[in-house]
């Protein structure tokens, strides 16, 4: 395992070894991303969550702002997902299985 350290300015931990996320069991995390990096970030906050990957084409998506960028891909990611996922309100798993719990769709991106 790749060691993370993660900082940002309000941040008071040092690094995400530090932090932990207590989740709660009728909460089901939905990582729209294949990013090792976001992946290993939840990982080590102790989160426990799904890869579902949007596959959308990000290059297609442009914006002169970088911030307003990154917004826009992270809701073509999430509008993507739940146009596959979401069935009356509520998110169906590959399989078919309805999450009845609060569901908490990850879809950050970031522009270099």
């Amino acid at each position: 395992d790749q060691e993370l350290s993660v900082h940002h300015a309000r941040q008071t931990a040092k690094s995400t070894k530090e932090l932990k996320w207590q989740q709660p069991s009728s909460v089901k995390v939905v990582l729209g991303s294949q990013s090792f990096y976001r992946k290993a970030l939840l990982k080590d906050l102790g989160v426990e969550f799904e890869c579902f990957p949007a596959d959308i084409d990000e290059k297609a998506i442009r914006c002169e702002n970088p911030e307003e960028l990154v917004k826009a891909i992270a809701h073509a990611k999430a509008d993507t997902l739940l146009s596959r996922h979401c069935q009356d309100g509520f998110w169906v798993d590959q399989d078919g299985t309805k999450h009845l719990g609060t569901t908490l769709l990850v879809t950050s991106d970031q522009v270099v």
